[in-house]
């Protein structure tokens, strides 16, 4: 379309091919952008998650994708269907599957209040993307961006459906102009209509001094459909953290502050970890962060509508399961702010149980400032639950105390992906 997008497309293309040549390494099945061989067989349900058996012996496919009914599959080391995020080992290649366990491919998803776009191979798209003769721009994170952006030293706008503006844009009683690139006009004077425009080097259109009142009046132009109020001009703030992620950094923090022999674990805790491992009713989750490493463990989970208690027990049981007949460790599952905690953490330090309530403190005021925060935005309108939409018109903008469940005190005994679909 243009010819720095061109560049960034050809600096993309070089990505991809690196990325895909790492995926093939992962698996001879590796998604392509173009329908495969389906294979034959049968679903089978199991207590860990769903199968898919193929062959005379009926074996499971597993650590690879699978192209079954027209649709793309994931499955794991153990033939357990995925859902939610899965990367390609090695690569910066991400893909979405859903509750139903089928890859977005082509199309829009929105992961907890985020939009993401995956492309014909169902690769997660980052920078700028162009969708159906409009372009977007995508964080590294994949996430969709709005509002003003900088890139290359131009100022680009998009708006509250993240389509790229062009023409006349109204910003706090200041007039801007995209132009064609959709690239901020500035220090310049154009031509535009048959009529010469002056911007600033902030981009601001100015008259002369020397104009009379009617002449400015008659080359004012008419308010557009696209004008939108920002607070100020700013580039790339960092992506937004889910929730269950906001949570848990603090508890992961405090813990690792109090005892050096105890670093912070690395190991993202994954939908399979949840089914497989702790047992845990995949309904009844809505989102979810964790992180794992030897016998700690540190978990936050978003309920289902409704589900809070049951998935409470479920922790509950999991946490006295995975601690049967182990020595030395503590461990809490707790609620507050409407999400659910578990922490498990072994003897290394001399006052677990101490760092346990540290843990407990700290992601109970992290809760009440996540609800506070939700509070003070409690006026403004709640997400469309529909794809972003080209024609839209942009709505002016820019751009609990804990309770406790069941808990043992000092008992010695990853990524967010919620199952909905569009």
């Amino acid at each position: 379309m243009f010819t720095d997008m061109s560049r960034k497309k050809s600096g993309r293309g070089r990505k991809r091919l690196a990325a895909l040549l790492a995926a093939l390494a992962f698996s001879a099945a590796a998604l392509p952008a173009l329908p495969a061989a389906a294979e034959e067989g049968y679903w089978n349900e199991t207590d860990a998650g769903w199968r898919y058996l193929t062959g005379k012996n009926d074996r499971p496919v597993a650590g690879r994708f699978a192209f079954i009914d027209g649709k793309w599959y994931s499955f794991d080391q153990d033939g357990i269907m995925q859902t939610g995020w899965v990367k390609i080992p090695n690569s910066e290649v991400w893909f979405y599957f859903t509750g139903s366990g089928a890859a977005v491919v082509n199309d829009w998803q929105k992961v907890g209040d985020k939009w993401y776009y995956f492309d014909e191979a169902g690769y997660m798209v980052t920078g700028w993307h162009e969708v159906d003769g409009t372009w977007y721009y995508f964080y590294e994170n994949g996430a969709l961006k709005t509002g003003w952006l900088m890139r290359s030293s131009k100022w680009y706008y998009l708006n509250d459906n993240g389509v790229m503006q062009t023409g006349w844009l109204l910003d706090d009683g200041k007039w801007y102009y995209l132009q064609i690139d959709g690239s901020m006009a500035h220090d310049c004077t154009l031509d535009i209509d048959g009529v010469e425009y002056s911007f600033d080097p902030n981009g601001v259109w100015w008259v002369s001094g020397e104009a009379t009142e009617e002449e400015i009046e008659a080359v004012t132009p008419d308010t557009p459909e696209n004008a939108a109020d920002m607070d100020e001009m700013e580039s790339d703030p960092e992506p937004a953290q889910t929730v269950p992620e906001q949570l848990l950094g603090p508890m992961v923090q405090a813990v690792a502050s109090a005892c050096r022999h105890r670093p912070a674990p690395t190991e993202a805790v994954t939908g399979g970890y949840l089914q497989s491992t702790l047992v845990l009713d995949r309904e009844m989750i809505a989102d979810f962060a964790g992180v794992r490493d030897g016998g700690d463990l540190y978990l936050v989970l978003e309920p289902a509508e409704g589900r809070e208690n049951d998935l409470i027990t479920q922790l509950n049981i999991a946490r006295r399961t995975l601690l049967s007949g182990v020595q030395g460790h503590v461990s809490k599952v707790w609620s507050a702010g409407g999400h659910i905690a578990l922490v498990i953490l072994d003897g290394r330090c001399h006052d677990a149980a101490e760092e346990l309530e540290l843990a407990v403190c700290a992601f109970d005021r992290a809760a009440a400032d996540v609800n506070a925060a939700a509070g003070e935005a409690g006026d403004l309108p709640e997400e469309d639950e529909t794809a972003p939409e080209t024609g839209e018109e942009p709505a002016n903008s820019g751009s609990a105390d804990g309770n406790a469940a069941e808990s043992d005190g000092s008992e010695t005994a990853g990524t967010a992906e919620p199952p909905e679909e569009l």
